[in-house]
């Protein structure tokens, strides 16, 4: 068997040839991200492989650069091996002189896959690498949106304080549709009253109307906001209110495409108190095959809500923190769902409670319910099976 190391940057890549025994086939050279550079790879292996060996490739995922080589060395049914590059930069590590160039990343890369020829990612099929990638956009999407809502809300505190007071949901779209025509005091005060209230009526499908333009109107009129500066706050305002409509906008059309691909895949998650439709399409996009995990804790591993353990000698560390090693993405969600499942299932209620009566801190109690979500979440992917509550049981029979 050959080895080739590939040390993946974004337009070329370095490439190192070992043979079983760890001796290069011939110098490093360079790829790049081309057809015709690859056919140039597989005939330069060809010359130095003039038996036939079977070929293993390895290769770093470094962020998004190695997606298209993997993919293509997988259709060309090829082995390919993906490594943490927390591996690499620990093997590394092991030399009395540890150095760093191309070079020697990928000799490094294709001796750690001639010796230990485990892959640390593994590609999932179509539906679930475009969950993956739809619902990372849709977390971009929402963190956008509460940043531009506090952008926003600061320059109304300025502005036009009163103006919260005015709807039930601070930035709903009658809110958001009279920010963007009237962003100041000044300005609704310079507007037609029946041109607000059909704005109102339009935007809020006639929940709102007359009654609500005048009490906005009286509020502009006595406004305790700053009087200077009306004229630049205003359009700051008005670009932040259309921003935002923008982005929710989009975040719904995010949300239809994502469960379409969620329609797709058989699964039962949103059994499991606490998950919903876009949350059981996040689990299903981070996790990938249930199967390439042997347990349920190499899931919580996976997810980084494993204990770090700190020992040396005698000493043993009596805190021990999350190890954050693994997935950030399937950590968040767990967290949110961990929080929904305290308030909807009376199981793992009762053990947040547990703990917190032991002493533990809030968000020590909730990482014992988030472990226990991981571990059920397993179970039901494993067996494609619905999750039945104790809380739920008891009501199926009482029924």
């Amino acid at each position: 068997m050959l080895y080739v190391g590939i040390d993946v940057h974004r337009r070329t890549h370095e490439v190192v040839i070992l043979d079983a025994v760890g001796k290069p086939h011939g110098k490093s050279f360079k790829i790049g991200n081309t057809h015709h550079d690859l056919a140039g790879l597989f005939e330069r292996i060809a010359k130095s492989n003039p038996e036939g060996e079977v070929l293993r490739f390895g290769m770093e995922a470094t962020g998004h650069y190695w997606l298209a080589l993997y993919s293509h060395l997988n259709a060309a049914g090829h082995e390919v091996i993906i490594l943490n590059p927390l591996r690499t930069h620990a093997y590394r590590a092991r030399s009395v002189r540890p150095a760093k160039n191309d070079r020697i990343a990928a000799r490094c890369i294709a001796e750690i896959i001639r010796t230990e020829p485990k892959s640390d990612y593994y590609l999932t099929d179509e539906d679930q690498f475009a969950l993956r990638q739809l619902t990372r956009l849709r977390v971009e999407l929402v963190d956008m949106v509460s940043d531009q809502k506090r952008r926003l809300l600061t320059l109304l505190d300025q502005a036009f304080p009163e103006f919260e007071t005015f709807f039930r949901e601070k930035y709903c779209k009658s809110a958001l549709a009279v920010l963007q025509a009237y962003p100041t005091p000044e300005a609704i005060l310079a507007a037609d009253i029946d041109e607000l209230t059909l704005l109102l009526e339009k935007s809020s499908r006639k929940r709102y109307g007359r009654e609500k333009a005048e009490e906005i109107t009286r509020a502009a009129r006595q406004s305790f906001g700053v009087p200077f500066g009306q004229r630049a706050n205003g359009l700051q305002i008005q670009l932040l209110a259309g921003q935002i409509t923008y982005l929710e906008a989009q975040q719904k059309q995010l949300d239809r495409e994502i469960n379409v691909y969620l329609d797709a895949i058989p699964n039962c998650l949103t059994t499991i108190s606490g998950i919903g439709r876009i949350l059981a399409a996040v689990f299903l996009g981070e996790i990938g095959d249930i199967r390439r995990f042997r347990n349920a804790k190499a899931l919580v591993a996976y997810a980084g809500m494993d204990p770090s353990v700190i020992q040396s000698g005698e000493f043993t560390a009596k805190k021990a923190h999350l190890s954050k090693r693994g997935s950030t993405h399937l950590r968040r969600a767990i967290w949110l769902a961990a929080a929904a499942a305290v308030r909807n299932d009376e199981a793992l209620k009762a053990l947040h409670e547990k703990k917190l009566a032991e002493g533990k801190p809030f968000h020590v109690a909730l990482g014992a319910v988030a472990n226990k979500l991981l571990h059920i979440i397993y179970a039901v992917l494993r067996d494609n099976k619905p999750y039945y509550s104790p809380s739920l049981a008891r009501a199926v029979v009482a029924a």
